[in-house]
């Protein structure tokens, strides 16, 4: 458990297609009914309605769900139809138009510099505002760590966010810089572990009921 979260910047999160490809099954993961397709029906129902088939992940047909960079890989290579993963890991391939992004699964659209608007499921789909949770960076501390060692982390991550350096990195990864720590970034992780721990267990996903774990339903 950590003591205390430091949040440098908010990481959107986008749905892309490998340009000149994969258009079907990343409807299917925006619409509300599966699509059938004679050759692929069973991997994009699945990717559309699985709810543990989340941020960060694609489906490659005959192999379980895989995330991170390796989802990105997979779909640039063929292996996949779509992804949906942080736009940082996706941001060089967007901008040397070797993936196509379609929508923002957030409630807001995203101007990306140089390519345009990208939609957001949330102008389709409302009820994205009740679900508050977002890819973020940051790091987090242990639940021991004196005070007095807070304080010094507090001041350093204050002084670092001021950084030019660190912003202009951020922004060219099309990161929202956050900056949030103490009990500001604890109250956004706390909205976010309440969102998705109950929606995960109202889904099915997730077996143990949150509030035996202490944590409250939104």
């Amino acid at each position: 458990m950590a003591e205390a979260v430091f949040e440098t910047g908010h990481n959107h999160t986008v749905v892309v297609v490998p340009v000149g490809g994969g258009l079907r099954a990343a409807l299917a993961l925006l619409d509300e009914e599966p699509v059938q397709h004679q050759d692929d029906a069973g991997d994009v129902e699945h990717a559309a309605h699985d709810p543990e088939s989340g941020t960060g992940q694609c489906l490659v047909a005959g192999e379980d769900v895989i995330d991170g960079d390796r989802a990105v890989r997979a779909v640039l290579s063929g292996d996949g139809d779509a992804v949906i993963s942080s736009l940082a890991e996706q941001t060089e391939y967007i901008r040397s138009g070797k993936l196509r992004p379609l929508a923002m699964v957030e409630t807001e659209s995203f101007d990306f510099p140089g390519v345009g608007k990208i939609p957001a499921v949330g102008e389709k789909f409302p009820d994205v505002v009740k679900m508050p949770a977002r890819t973020w960076l940051g790091f987090g501390v242990p639940a021991d760590t004196p005070r007095e060692t807070l304080d010094k982390i507090d001041a350093a991550f204050a002084k670092a966010m001021k950084d030019s350096t660190l912003r202009e990195t951020l922004e060219k990864a099309n990161q929202t810089i956050i900056g949030a720590y103490g009990d500001d970034s604890m109250k956004i992780l706390s909205s976010m572990e309440r969102a998705v721990s109950w929606a995960l267990f109202d889904l099915g996903a997730a077996k143990i009921s949150p509030d035996t774990l202490g944590i409250q339903r939104p």
